[in-house]
């Protein structure tokens, strides 16, 4: 199947200064990578097996989840929210409290499969994150109301002639797939008064459980800068995730 009929994200960074000129920009040409241990937790879901061993956080800290023996601070044991980036239940959107864009100084962690050094992004080292500057709230752009075809079903009778909504693309022909774009974008001030060296971005959510006094985050997306980015004072650097998915098939021109 080709790459273009997949899951896939994108990732778009922006440096603006004071101002407001563009500084630099860095729109990626090829998809991005999702971060493994995010469709890990979705396929054990669906097997009901996340009782069977821990699941690793982006520093690498196991967690473990539905399980009967409780571990201090390190046990979620049933999910109540998550995984959550936007109007979070901590309300809180700078890292390492809340999810949304992290920034790190360095580069994740490697493994060598098949002859390959392969960057694991659950095993970023927690000192290298960006701490200290100024994050505006995250926002996010989903289809409104009808702008899904899971909801067309629900709100469209049968046969009506309606448009693709916003962020929805429009077949040329039959067998085409239909794509929706889901971006998340947030925003972030170097207010620390020196420049900061910027290696990896990850989009992160938060998995919220109970007994747990605080949430699990895990990386959803990453993106690793070489060479890396230097983040001036008093500059804005904003970052937009974009994931691509397939949510239908054209049939015919109606």
């Amino acid at each position: 199947m080709p790459d273009k009929e997949g899951v896939r994200t994108t990732v778009k960074v922006k440096l603006v200064g004071p101002d407001g000129k563009v500084l630099k920009e860095l729109d990626g040409k090829g998809p991005d990578p999702f971060a493994p241990v995010f469709f890990y937790d979705f396929f054990y879901l669906l097997t009901n097996s996340m009782q069977s061993g821990p699941m690793l956080d982006i520093f690498g800290k196991s967690w473990y989840i539905y399980v009967t023996t409780v571990f201090t601070n390190t046990t979620l044991t049933y999910l109540t929210a998550g995984p959550c980036v936007i109007n979070c239940p901590n309300g809180s959107y700078s890292p390492p409290s809340g999810p949304g864009i992290w920034l790190f100084s360095c580069y994740p962690g490697t493994i060598v499969i098949d002859g390959w050094t392969v960057y694991l992004p659950s095993s970023l080292p927690s000192n290298c994150l960006i701490t200290g500057v100024f994050y505006y709230t995250p926002s996010i752009s989903l289809p409104n109301q009808g702008g899904y075809l899971g909801s067309y079903s629900q709100v469209l009778p049968a046969g009506t002639t309606s448009s693709f909504p916003p962020g929805m693309t429009s077949p040329s022909s039959p067998g085409q797939i239909i794509y929706q774009d889901v971006s998340i974008s947030q925003s972030m001030i170097n207010t620390l008064g020196s420049p900061v060296t910027v290696s990896t971005i990850a989009l992160v959510a938060a998995l919220y459980g109970s007994p747990a006094p605080s949430p699990m985050f895990i990386p959803i997306t990453f993106y690793v800068l070489s060479p890396p980015l230097i983040w001036s004072p008093n500059t804005t650097l904003t970052v937009t995730v974009t994931m691509t998915i397939p949510i239908g098939v054209a049939a015919s021109p109606y």
